[in-house]
């Protein structure tokens, strides 16, 4: 849980009111927690106008990252129904339930050369065999698809604490209509409360961000779990951003990746909470994206070892890229769009925890 004085200004302010209220906060020991956060948000203590403050300090608290495309938010593509489909009807849709009032529906936004879907919260799960169709709008169909980042969650049902493994495990399997792309592992996150895992589908291609293949008409996931009766959700999904590969544009790359080391990661250039990296770019050229190759886990730990759940920003001359607080990986590639604007000095941000970079890629517009 992290410190409320040691929040950003912005989400300190909000802390604090929830702090001093006695119906959301459970002690006072000057931290917030997301138990705290979920108690204010059914208690309907959140006033409108905190909405989006109220939603960046729960990504804060709860490592996840905040969706916030820069871009316009615009009417979801087609028919874009986020209810799965049932084992039996594996290319239709069920008919989704009547919202609850005061539930923000669905929503669909457009950033650069990303796609974001967000989800009800509190919908229905997939249940096992039963997949997630998300259309791809008719202007991507076609592209490349570089990498998919998803915020999805299985519960802990059978946690072996001797093997630290799941013995009642649920996978997702990706795929563009009827093409599979990869087949991942739900981390019920038995080591950090049971929450949500943000994961990142991508090409086994380590040295850049590749691709998973071409888009379709569609982005479908899949749920499987063998050892859970057919009608309990395997999985829930909260959110989807499916990242194109940008077509037109001339790259400069910034290497630091150093000697490989015995976690089967590199050595790399530390970023430290408080010291951002700053890269000089040409300031004349319009940024289309900024790609980074990074990691949260200590040199010195072993391959199984996790990540320290450090969150990245990623800024142009003070304007923000992309997704604020991105969560890192071990390691993995993340896209910041950049959406054509300019720049001298390029920097990253750490919170959270420290983290490394390996390489980083900008994108400039020709």
């Amino acid at each position: 849980m992290p410190r409320i004085d040691a929040l950003p200004p912005a989400l300190r302010d909000l802390a604090r009111r929830l702090d001093s209220d006695r119906r959301v906060a459970t002690r006072p020991n000057g931290q917030i927690s997301t138990a705290e956060l979920q108690r204010a948000e059914r208690l309907g203590v959140i006033r409108p106008q905190d909405r989006a403050t109220f939603d960046q300090l729960r990504a804060h608290v709860t490592g996840r990252p905040a969706l916030n495309p820069s871009g316009p938010t615009v009417p979801t593509p087609g028919t874009f129904n986020p209810w799965p489909t049932t084992p039996t009807t594996p290319t239709r849709p069920t008919t989704p339930a009547t919202p609850t009032a005061g539930v923000p529906e669905h929503r669909f936004a457009a950033d650069g050369m990303s796609d974001t879907y967000t989800l009800v919260v509190g919908k229905n799960g997939i249940k096992p065999g039963g997949e997630l169709v998300l259309p791809i709008p008719p202007e991507r169909q076609g592209f490349e698809i570089q990498n998919i980042d998803v915020s999805f969650h299985a519960p802990v049902r059978q946690w072996n604490n001797t093997t630290r493994r799941e013995e009642k495990p649920t996978y997702a399997t990706f795929s563009t209509d009827d093409r599979q792309l990869m087949r991942k592992f739900v981390d019920p996150n038995a080591d950090a409360g049971n929450i949500p895992e943000i994961d990142n589908v991508h090409s086994e291609n380590s040295s850049d961000t590749g691709s998973l293949g071409a888009a379709g008409r569609t982005v479908r996931i899949k749920a499987q779990n063998d050892h859970i009766p057919a009608g309990e959700d395997a999985m829930t999904v909260q959110w989807v951003r499916v990242n194109y590969k940008p077509r037109d544009v001339e790259t400069k790359t910034f290497s630091y990746r150093g000697r490989a080391l015995p976690n089967q990661e590199w050595e790399g250039q530390w970023i430290r909470q408080g010291q951002p990296f700053t890269i000089d770019v040409d300031p004349n050229r319009k940024v289309s994206r900024v790609e980074i190759q990074w990691s949260d886990k200590p040199d010195t730990v072993g391959f199984d070892e996790p990540g320290r759940w450090a969150r990245g920003t990623v800024t142009l001359d003070g304007q923000t890229l992309g997704n604020p607080g991105e969560h890192v990986g071990s390691p993995e590639w993340q896209t910041f769009e950049g959406r054509g604007v300019k720049g001298g000095k390029l920097q990253i941000s750490a919170a959270d925890s420290d983290l490394k970079i390996f390489e980083v890629r900008v994108l400039y517009e020709r």
